[in-house]
């Protein structure tokens, strides 16, 4: 599967991979396709990023299933399933 970015102005990154994995496994525990489960992470993880700090970073579903994401920091996430750990690496391109 692939996944494509969201170009957001990044504030803060700190809370960036625990969105992303937090998202993706509960779409996935929702029964959400993997595609739509990669799509919603990657949306959720642009907005955090685009916030300061960590816990008030998270966006709430609501936030991310409206948002349209603009600006101009793209951000690149990895995944890999490694010793049955799923790795997420979220990096600015």
């Amino acid at each position: 599967y692939r996944q494509g970015i969201f170009k957001v102005k990044a504030v803060d990154t700190t809370a960036a991979g625990d969105t992303f994995t937090g998202y993706f496994i509960s779409s996935i525990i929702d029964g959400l396709p993997v595609q739509d489960g990669l799509e919603l992470a990657a949306k959720a993880s642009a907005i955090a990023v685009s916030r300061p700090g960590a816990t008030a970073s998270i966006p709430l579903r609501s936030e991310v299933v409206k948002e349209k994401s603009n600006g101009n920091i793209e951000i690149k996430v990895k995944m890999s399933l490694t010793n049955g750990y799923l790795l997420c690496i979220i990096d600015k391109v």
